[in-house]
């Protein structure tokens, strides 16, 4: 999560995050702000002045924030915003579905952490007894039967809103107990329109050197600081990203596809670009 004394950005893991706050930094670095990285249990860092020791707002702050595995990271929620900045714009990135069960695969951080599924390992080997070995459609499916967090009782498993859309509701809804009455009928009356924070502003991996620039420019940001981004090329994780030829088409069964479309049908109802 990075806040900025004009809005505050939530980074989604696998939607492009990276670039959005690599790009962030370098532009106020330019300018000379102060930045400053902390985790949200800390107190900001003090200094010293000619009227002795400060504990001053930086201009670029990074903060780090407890994951629901133990974890510290980048990855906050909009719960997670600190009060006084919650009134702020909340920028963030949201990627095609389709598209992010891809980038989350080919990820492959099971692999260095047994356990990243559930804590339960006995049981998820006994169902796939190859595990970490696992096919993109193994991927899928484990994704949404093993993972936490899917307290939703309205759905039958055939029904069951999918992980990505859970996820969605825990990074930008103002209350997440909401994801326990969604029903059919929420569902069909697009009720969800209620329950999002009312001042977030999504932006989209398949444009997102455009975009990021349109926002900041809106926001005010001189244009002779921004102009770089809409040709700034892909950033990547330190982990490295898929090639150009890896489209997530070709990871798609006609039948894997729908499936991840039935499970996922809310997100595509809020975002029917994404309905490819």
């Amino acid at each position: 999560m990075i806040i900025t004394e004009q809005f505050v950005y939530v980074h989604m893991p696998k939607t492009g995050g990276t670039f959005v706050s690599t790009l962030l930094r370098k532009i106020h670095e330019a300018r000379g702000d102060q930045i400053e990285e902390r985790r949200a249990d800390q107190s900001p860092k003090r200094r010293f002045s000619i009227k002795g020791w400060i504990n001053p707002r930086p201009k670029f702050l990074i903060l780090i924030n407890p994951q629901e595995n133990g974890d510290w990271n980048q990855h906050g929620t909009t719960d997670q915003i600190p009060p006084e900045h919650r009134d702020k714009p909340i920028l963030t990135t949201i990627r095609n579905p389709y598209d992010r069960y891809v980038s989350q695969y080919e990820f492959q951080w099971w692999r260095h952490r047994p356990t990243a599924f559930t804590e339960d390992l006995d049981s998820l080997k006994a169902a796939y007894p190859h595990y970490p070995e696992i096919t993109f459609s193994d991927f899928i499916q484990i994704s949404n039967t093993f993972f936490l967090g899917n307290t939703n009782q309205h759905f039958g498993p055939e029904d069951r809103l999918g992980r990505h859309t859970t996820q969605f509701i825990h990074y930008y809804y103002r209350d997440q107990g909401r994801m326990n009455t969604i029903d059919a009928a929420y569902l069909r009356e697009h009720r969800y329109r209620e329950d999002m924070r009312p001042n977030l502003h999504f932006t989209f991996t398949d444009n997102l050197n455009q975009q990021l620039y349109d926002f900041l420019l809106k926001l005010g940001y001189p244009q002779e600081e921004i102009a770089f981004i809409p040709n700034h090329g892909k950033i990547f994780p330190k982990e490295g990203g898929r090639s150009e030829d890896q489209t997530w088409e070709k990871y798609y069964t006609p039948e894997l596809k729908a499936w991840v479309r039935h499970h996922e049908r809310m997100l595509f109802q809020i975002f029917p670009h994404f309905d490819v």
